[in-house]
């Protein structure tokens, strides 16, 4: 399954997403990442038959999937950037609950004041270290 919010959908995207034989699914969220994330986990979790899941934020027209019981990241300027990650449906649904837990934490305490990039970042850099790898999208 591909999931890309409805702002960055378009006809191209639901064309080349099809011909690697993977289906769609438009998600209404806000501008928050965390929302396309929140909302994308609902659906994963009610669909335990998806083997393979891609979140792409910016609607990129590629797959690429890990070849390891990892997940994979796009490429940002120096680090792993949250536009497109994908893996099996059990990595991809682990690392939903973590981000949308430690938001949770972060939301009830007034002292947290990091952002959803730094919160990204924490978690990526604290509980999922070396558990993924980087590729051009």
């Amino acid at each position: 399954m591909y999931f890309v919010p409805r702002q960055a959908f378009n006809m191209e995207t639901f064309h080349d997403i099809s011909r690697e034989d993977f289906n769609l699914k438009v998600l209404d969220c806000q501008e928050s990442i965390l929302n396309f994330f929140d909302q994308a986990y609902e659906y994963i979790a009610q669909h335990p038959q998806l083997e393979n899941v891609v979140l792409a934020k910016e609607g990129q027209p590629v797959i690429k999937l890990p070849e390891e019981d990892q997940l994979i990241f796009a490429k940002g300027a120096e680090s792993p950037s949250f536009n497109y990650f994908a893996g099996s449906r059990a990595r991809v649904i682990e690392l939903l609950i973590i981000i949308l837990s430690e938001n949770n934490k972060r939301l009830l305490n007034p002292d947290d004041s990091r952002t959803e990039d730094e919160l990204l970042a924490d978690v990526l850099n604290t509980q999922y270290s070396g558990q993924f790898t980087l590729t051009q999208v």
